[in-house]
């Protein structure tokens, strides 16, 4: 019997994602690409109903047939995009906007010392600390230290601010625009996912999955040795209604 395949159809794979995140009403956004992805793997798992015979000792299979598909797939990117992190933490992606103010006042009671104090603004400038009710103002770097981009203060241990005190911080907030993400404000994240693939090895997929809901796979590193990475895992969904031939996804090959 001849053999049909080739070495050709070995696989080293490699490829890129391109997720289009649908809206709150399922409308398209966009497709975007997910960056660097370690590893894309597609599952089909099935689940069976057998009937066995009780007409003799060995119970021989009588039937075996197929009652449950489920298309799963999971995928690991390195880039920790606002977009990616979004996905990760069942969130959104939006914008912090803060305008230009002056004349800010905070008051802090029972201080102690080595504690930070948030102003409740970012970017700050013009800081002046005292002392309630009264005196002069304490010194930037010997008796406090500022952190202007997060907007705090760090009172300083062996500085003249005393454990038990209460300070008057008065300052400024600079605008500044930031993008933000919102964790754990959605229940679902559904949409178009694209694979074009560009194999080391092998032949060139490109898989297309009308419909998929994707959950957080993982825990996100922060704080690693090693390069962080952004587990995701994936359902695919049955989109008869608008492509009845292909109804969870199509692989092509040219």
């Amino acid at each position: 019997m001849a053999i049909t395949t080739t070495a050709k159809d070995l696989m080293i794979g490699a490829g890129v994602l391109y997720f289009d995140r649908f809206d709150k009403d399922g409308n398209s956004t966009g497709e975007r690409p997910l960056g660097n992805a370690t590893d894309f793997t597609l599952t089909t798992a099935t689940e069976k109903k057998e009937k066995y015979s009780t007409m003799s000792a060995a119970r021989g299979l009588l039937r075996s047939v197929v009652t449950k598909i489920t298309i799963t797939a999971k995928t690991k990117l390195d880039y920790f995009s606002p977009a990616n992190l979004a996905m990760a933490l069942m969130g959104e992606e939006g914008v912090y906007t803060q305008t230009a103010q002056t004349g800010l006042d905070k008051k802090f009671t029972k201080i102690i010392q080595g504690m930070f104090y948030g102003l409740g603004y970012k970017n700050v400038k013009s800081v002046v600390v005292k002392p309630i009710p009264t005196g002069a103002a304490y010194v930037v770097d010997v008796d406090y230290l500022l952190d202007a981009q997060t907007g705090r203060i760090e009172v300083i241990a062996g500085g003249s601010i005393a454990d038990g005190s209460d300070i008057d911080v008065t300052f400024d907030a600079g605008e500044c625009t930031m993008t933000k993400i919102s964790g754990g404000t959605v229940s679902k994240i559904e949409g178009y996912l694209h694979f074009v693939g560009d194999p080391t090895h092998g032949p060139a997929y490109e898989g297309e999955f009308w419909k998929v809901s994707i959950t957080p796979d993982g825990d996100l590193g922060f704080i690693t040795e090693d390069w962080g990475s952004i587990g995701l895992s994936i359902e695919v969904q049955d989109d008869s209604e608008n492509h009845p031939k292909d109804p969870y996804y199509r692989l092509l090959n040219a």
